[in-house]
């Protein structure tokens, strides 16, 4: 799994049919005729499988008088561990802690040791063991383990949370797997329910204890879709009005998360939940959705007003890569650095995959292609760390670098690109990662190493282009693109790009405390438009893949709030580019 601070960066990347049930007219009733009914043969009762699991209910409820809080009222039967953890709870403090089992109460001491909590059992607890408790938010920082977007919300239109930081689980000798039912309580009225990752039914679920831990829980009045087929279960839930219609969304998810499958070449009949939620502080920077994988589904964050666009569905769609590269499969750098060095593979591969899906799905079209291969090219050519190595880019970008982790990101998807065009007559890239894919659920292993992937690549091309693989990857030298880099349905076609450059360090800024401009580069278009280091800061709206549209800035002056607008352009180069060709054929060529 990915380090946090890159599971945020499957969002920088920039249809399933919904079956309706056919209904034969009810025939007219016939007379009532008595019928002795045969008896049935005697069968052996039919047991759940799940019986024999050890059994966890977890009950949520919302308390908004005085302070927002999370009642948690969790019973465990079949459990004998003495000592219950929540990992990660950071900006939250658990209280009133009851435990009782079938013998009466039991006598619990928590401690934390910075974001983890523990709860130790004066005894073994005989029967069911019930642990009721309430979590409440706190100022400060969430834990590491928690992505921005997915910290502990509660408020009177929906309820938000990590499992890792409100759900005390078994810490001791704990099981592998469980038979696990959440629900809200007490009976909610029509329409407010409780969804996670692990499903939007109710009911009793089998499950690892892993993929609760690492669930996400979202509650309030959701609207839910689920959609049933050979190629695997897919289950939504969505919280928040939006612009547009998320039952259409949610086909096209579906759809998507078969097609991933497919590329792979191993479709999957596990469950797979999607929750979708209009978060009112949205984190992100002018993509419109953040995307968090989590345990057995994704978690989407949605900005008031995004629309579902190409960016938009480029991000999901690399989420749902994301279980493939970078999750299930994953680059050993085999060189001591952060987990950022692999970046260019974990997360570089997996856009350039979820876009190619999105264009077999005809989900993408020539513009949407361009303006996402533009982009990355751009960031190429223009980055002010463009030179430097990749261990050196990883570095910084470990210490939270944006434009680090972009370039990163930016050289993956376009090597990936590379290799797709020069073995588009030996099945392309998809023939390539299936064969590692392979591989690696044979030896049972989640890590491909450098060394592997090099020679492979060696023996599927030659030994020229694992110099230019590492030259460009490993060393920072320039990355030559194929004229055909887009396939046939595109022509080269020289374009000028213009970096988008804030002028200011806008992550730090809104960081500090409280929020002020920090970093200001005294040449750069923010100092020149006026704003001021230090400058107390309100708000930053601006789209990192357009530098032509103005920014806006809110600070504070001495006469109150102002707006400083301008147009976030930094340095322009000129250099390879493409356009959809005019002999391209409209049946096989997106328009």
């Amino acid at each position: 799994m990915l380090a946090p601070r890159l599971a945020l960066l499957l969002s920088l990347a920039c249809a399933a049919l919904a079956s309706t049930a056919c209904r034969r007219a009810a025939p007219a009733p016939s007379p009532p005729v008595t019928v002795e009914p045969a008896p049935e043969p005697s069968r052996p009762a039919t047991r759940d499988p799940r019986d024999a699991l050890p059994r966890l209910t977890v009950a949520l409820a919302l308390r908004l008088e005085g302070r927002p809080a999370l009642l948690v009222d969790l019973r465990a039967r079949g459990l004998t561990t003495e000592r219950w953890s929540i990992p990660a709870l950071a900006s939250a403090t658990l209280t009133d802690l009851v435990a009782r089992d079938d013998d009466g109460e039991i006598a619990a001491t928590l401690e934390r040791e910075g974001a983890l909590a523990r709860v130790r059992l004066a005894r073994a607890p005989r029967g069911e063991l019930r642990l009721a408790y309430v979590i409440t938010p706190e100022e400060g920082a969430a834990a590491p383990e928690i992505p921005a977007g997915l910290e502990l919300r509660l408020d009177s239109t929906r309820t938000l949370a990590a499992a890792e930081e409100v759900l005390l689980l078994p810490d001791d000798a704990p099981p592998a797997r469980l038979a696990v039912e959440l629900a809200w309580a007490p009976a909610p009225p029509h329409l407010l329910r409780l969804a996670s990752t692990l499903g939007v039914e109710e009911g009793p679920r089998e499950v690892s204890l892993d993929a609760l831990r690492h669930a996400a829980l979202l509650a309030g009045p959701l609207g839910t879709a689920i959609f049933r087929d050979p190629a695997g279960d897919d289950d939504f839930a969505w919280s928040g009005e939006t612009s547009f219609d998320l039952r259409w969304s949610a086909a096209e998810i579906a759809g998507a998360r078969t097609a991933v499958d497919m590329y792979f070449g191993a479709a999957t009949t596990q469950r797979f939940t999607t929750l979708l939620a209009v978060d009112i502080d949205y984190p992100g920077d002018g993509i419109g959705v953040l995307v968090f994988p989590r345990e057995g589904g994704l978690y989407v964050a949605i900005s008031p007003g995004a629309r579902w666009d190409a960016r938009a569905r480029l991000a999901v769609a690399q989420g749902l890569v994301h279980r493939w590269i970078g999750g299930r499969l994953r680059l050993d750098p085999e060189v001591a650095g952060p987990p950022e060095a692999g970046a260019w593979f974990d997360v570089g591969f997996g856009r350039a995959i979820a876009r190619e899906v999105l264009v077999e799905l005809g989900t993408l079209g020539a513009d949407d292609v361009l303006d996402e291969v533009h982009g990355l090219v751009g960031e190429l050519l223009t980055s002010p760390l463009r030179d430097k190595t990749n261990h050196e880019v990883a570095a910084l970008a470990a210490a939270g670098d944006h434009d680090a982790l972009a370039l990163l990101v930016a050289r993956g998807a376009l090597y990936a690109g590379r290799l797709d065009a020069l073995l588009r007559g030996k099945g392309g890239l998809r023939a390539l990662i299936r064969e590692i894919v392979t591989d690696a659920r044979e030896r049972r292993s989640a890590v491909v190493g450098w060394g592997e992937l090099v020679d492979r690549i060696r023996r599927a091309l030659d030994y020229e282009e694992t110099r230019t693989f590492a030259a460009a990857l490993l060393g920072g030298r320039p990355l030559p693109l194929p004229a055909d880099l887009l396939g046939p349905c595109f022509a080269p076609a020289p374009r000028t790009y213009t970096r988008f450059e804030l002028g200011f360090d806008a992550a730090r800024s809104q960081a500090a405390e409280p929020p002020a401009i920090v970093g200001l580069d005294p040449r750069g278009p923010a100092a020149r438009a006026g704003l001021r280091e230090g400058e107390r800061l309100h708000s930053v709206v601006a789209d990192r893949s357009d530098p032509s549209i103005p920014a806006e800035v809110v600070v504070e002056r001495r006469s109150g709030p102002i707006t400083v607008t301008y147009r976030p352009r930094g340095a322009s180069v000129r250099g390879q580019g493409w356009r959809r060709s005019p002999r391209a054929d409209p049946k096989f060529c997106p328009p």
